[in-house]
Protein backbone atom coordinates (compact mmCIF):
# COMPACT_ATOMS: atom_id res chain seq x y z
CA UNK A 1 0.00 0.00 0.00
CA UNK A 2 3.02 2.38 0.65
CA UNK A 3 4.34 1.81 -2.58
CA UNK A 4 1.02 2.52 -4.43
CA UNK A 5 1.15 5.65 -2.58
CA UNK A 6 4.73 6.81 -3.07
CA UNK A 7 5.08 6.79 -6.58
CA UNK A 8 1.97 8.94 -7.43
CA UNK A 9 3.25 11.15 -4.51
CA UNK A 10 7.03 11.62 -5.82
CA UNK A 11 5.86 12.31 -9.26
CA UNK A 12 3.48 14.88 -8.34
CA UNK A 13 6.43 16.51 -6.29
CA UNK A 14 8.61 16.34 -9.07
CA UNK A 15 6.12 18.36 -11.13
CA UNK A 16 5.64 20.76 -8.17
CA UNK A 17 9.37 21.26 -7.48
CA UNK A 18 9.59 21.77 -11.94
CA UNK A 19 6.65 24.41 -11.77
CA UNK A 20 8.63 26.21 -8.48
CA UNK A 21 11.57 26.31 -10.45
CA UNK A 22 10.15 27.51 -13.40
CA UNK A 23 8.52 30.60 -11.42
CA UNK A 24 11.74 31.13 -10.12
CA UNK A 25 13.45 31.24 -13.51
CA UNK A 26 11.09 34.21 -14.72
CA UNK A 27 12.34 37.52 -14.28
CA UNK A 28 10.45 40.88 -12.57
CA UNK A 29 9.35 43.10 -14.89
CA UNK A 30 11.12 45.83 -16.29
CA UNK A 31 9.77 49.27 -14.96
CA UNK A 32 10.19 52.85 -15.78
CA UNK A 33 9.53 56.23 -14.69
CA UNK A 34 9.35 58.15 -17.90
CA UNK A 35 10.91 61.75 -18.53
CA UNK A 36 7.04 63.48 -17.51
CA UNK A 37 7.06 61.26 -14.39
CA UNK A 38 4.03 58.77 -15.02
CA UNK A 39 5.59 55.34 -14.37
CA UNK A 40 4.47 51.82 -15.98
CA UNK A 41 6.07 48.50 -16.97
CA UNK A 42 7.83 48.54 -20.80
CA UNK A 43 8.20 45.37 -22.41
CA UNK A 44 11.90 44.52 -23.70
CA UNK A 45 11.19 45.80 -26.74
CA UNK A 46 9.70 49.21 -26.01
CA UNK A 47 13.00 49.42 -23.15
CA UNK A 48 15.60 49.29 -27.09
CA UNK A 49 13.51 51.70 -28.77
CA UNK A 50 14.45 54.13 -26.23
CA UNK A 51 18.01 53.12 -25.90
CA UNK A 52 21.12 54.50 -27.17
CA UNK A 53 23.46 52.35 -25.93
CA UNK A 54 23.72 48.76 -23.81
CA UNK A 55 25.98 46.38 -22.74
CA UNK A 56 24.86 43.47 -21.93
CA UNK A 57 26.34 42.29 -18.65
CA UNK A 58 28.91 39.85 -18.56
CA UNK A 59 29.00 36.32 -16.53
CA UNK A 60 32.31 36.56 -15.61
CA UNK A 61 34.28 33.05 -16.25
CA UNK A 62 35.11 32.88 -12.14
CA UNK A 63 31.99 33.28 -11.33
CA UNK A 64 30.77 30.33 -13.81
CA UNK A 65 33.45 28.37 -12.59
CA UNK A 66 32.86 29.15 -9.36
CA UNK A 67 28.53 27.89 -10.08
CA UNK A 68 27.83 31.15 -8.76
CA UNK A 69 24.02 32.57 -10.05
CA UNK A 70 21.26 34.72 -8.73
CA UNK A 71 18.81 37.06 -9.82
CA UNK A 72 18.85 40.46 -8.66
CA UNK A 73 16.78 43.87 -10.07
CA UNK A 74 18.68 47.48 -10.53
CA UNK A 75 17.80 50.90 -10.42
CA UNK A 76 19.06 52.74 -13.01
CA UNK A 77 19.39 56.86 -12.27
CA UNK A 78 18.89 58.50 -15.34
CA UNK A 79 19.90 62.10 -16.50
CA UNK A 80 16.61 63.48 -18.13
CA UNK A 81 18.79 66.03 -20.42
CA UNK A 82 21.49 63.59 -21.92
CA UNK A 83 19.78 59.81 -21.22
CA UNK A 84 23.08 58.90 -19.59
CA UNK A 85 22.72 56.87 -16.50
CA UNK A 86 24.04 58.76 -13.43
CA UNK A 87 24.29 56.04 -11.06
CA UNK A 88 23.01 52.25 -10.17
CA UNK A 89 21.06 51.22 -6.89
CA UNK A 90 20.74 47.32 -6.03
CA UNK A 91 17.07 46.67 -5.13
CA UNK A 92 17.89 42.70 -4.27
CA UNK A 93 21.33 41.66 -4.70
CA UNK A 94 21.78 38.10 -7.10
CA UNK A 95 23.44 37.11 -3.75
CA UNK A 96 26.86 37.75 -4.96
CA UNK A 97 28.94 41.10 -4.41
CA UNK A 98 30.95 39.54 -7.62
CA UNK A 99 27.44 39.50 -9.92
CA UNK A 100 26.37 42.50 -8.44
CA UNK A 101 29.49 44.01 -9.60
CA UNK A 102 29.54 43.22 -12.83
CA UNK A 103 25.78 43.87 -13.25
CA UNK A 104 26.28 47.07 -11.88
CA UNK A 105 29.57 48.32 -14.16
CA UNK A 106 27.63 47.56 -17.00
CA UNK A 107 24.68 49.09 -16.38
CA UNK A 108 26.28 52.16 -15.41
CA UNK A 109 27.36 52.07 -19.60
CA UNK A 110 23.83 52.13 -20.35
CA UNK A 111 22.10 55.25 -22.39
CA UNK A 112 18.71 56.17 -23.65
CA UNK A 113 17.43 58.71 -25.39
CA UNK A 114 17.43 62.37 -23.60
CA UNK A 115 14.09 62.89 -22.09
CA UNK A 116 12.89 59.39 -22.14
CA UNK A 117 13.26 57.62 -18.64
CA UNK A 118 13.86 59.34 -15.18
CA UNK A 119 14.43 55.59 -13.83
CA UNK A 120 14.27 52.32 -14.94
CA UNK A 121 13.80 49.21 -12.37
CA UNK A 122 15.86 46.56 -14.33
CA UNK A 123 15.95 42.53 -13.41
CA UNK A 124 19.27 40.82 -14.69
CA UNK A 125 19.72 37.09 -14.15
CA UNK A 126 22.92 35.45 -13.66
CA UNK A 127 22.01 31.43 -14.54
CA UNK A 128 24.24 28.65 -15.04
CA UNK A 129 21.66 27.05 -17.40
CA UNK A 130 21.10 30.48 -19.85
CA UNK A 131 24.61 31.43 -19.33
CA UNK A 132 23.68 34.05 -22.24
CA UNK A 133 22.16 36.19 -19.49
CA UNK A 134 18.33 35.80 -21.42
CA UNK A 135 17.12 38.94 -19.20
CA UNK A 136 19.38 41.58 -20.66
CA UNK A 137 19.89 42.67 -24.01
Amino acid sequence: MRACFFIPFSILMLLVAGRLESAADRPDAISVIWGDGHRSEVSEGQLKQNTVSSKRPEYPMEARRARLSGAGIFILNIDKRTGAVTGVEIETSTGSKLLDGYATSAFNTWRFKPGAFLRVRMPSAFNMRRPENPWVF
